[in-house]
């Protein structure tokens, strides 16, 4: 991007439409005031009272998934998610943190309103609903991603404000499918991105602390799984 902004167009930009669709999430530079973009936003966030998600109607009752045979192509989001929920996580430390995949492109309303994917960790009795990003490019042997913690944050605090409205039903059914063995649940917010990436600088705190402070404020946590391009 080579146009520069002053700061009150950006948060205007914010508030144009449901915040984590807006462009102005994965600026990256620094406004006319010489403000980097993503801790512009993430500050005026922090500091506003009820931020406003503009949450969607979640849907009464969730189309789950069974394993098939079917094996996808694993150079875009939803080939790898599709990947994890077939395969398992093959790090040892995602395994160990966020269970095993359970589910992949939740709907939550409509179309394209979907969680990446789902995990359950028995030792904890926990759900995560993770937001995965990455993808291959054309003439590329890595997965990476043009997008923001900041936007990706956003997005899963947004589904999870509307799954609440109906997580009860996501529990049951989840249950009955014996993908989980307890009712007895709590749900966690992850944002899983490949490594060698912009993603770990924007973890640095001294560089992006409004961005951090954000992250903890809404729950989420952020993990890294290794570049390398999956194959069945």
């Amino acid at each position: 991007m080579t146009r520069v902004y002053r700061n009150n167009v950006i948060i205007k930009k914010l508030h144009s439409g449901r915040p984590y669709q807006r462009p102005c999430l994965n600026y990256i530079g620094v406004s006319k005031e010489n403000v980097n973009y993503l801790e512009l936003i993430s500050k005026h966030i922090l500091d506003s009272e009820n931020f406003d998600l503009m949450v969607y109607e979640c849907r009464k009752e969730f189309v789950l998934h069974e394993k098939t045979g079917y094996k996808p192509d694993t150079k875009s989001e939803k080939g790898l998610c599709r990947y994890w929920y077939y395969k398992g996580f093959d790090e040892v430390q995602l395994g160990q943190v966020l269970g095993e995949p359970i589910e992949y492109e939740l709907n939550l309303f409509g179309k394209r309103v979907n969680i990446d994917l789902v995990s359950y960790d028995k030792s904890t009795h926990t759900i995560h609903l993770i937001e995965a990003k990455g993808r291959v490019a054309k003439g590329d042997n890595k997965y990476s991603s043009p997008e923001t913690l900041l936007r990706c944050a956003l997005e899963i605090k947004t589904y999870f404000e509307t799954l609440k409205q109906c997580k009860e039903v996501l529990i049951k059914q989840l249950l009955d499918k014996d993908k989980i063995d307890t009712s007895d649940v709590t749900f966690k917010l992850d944002v899983l991105v490949p490594k060698n990436n912009f993603f770990e600088e924007q973890m640095d705190e001294n560089s992006y602390p409004f961005l951090n402070n954000l992250l903890i404020n809404n729950g989420v946590s952020v993990l890294f799984y290794e570049d390398f391009i999956r194959s069945y």
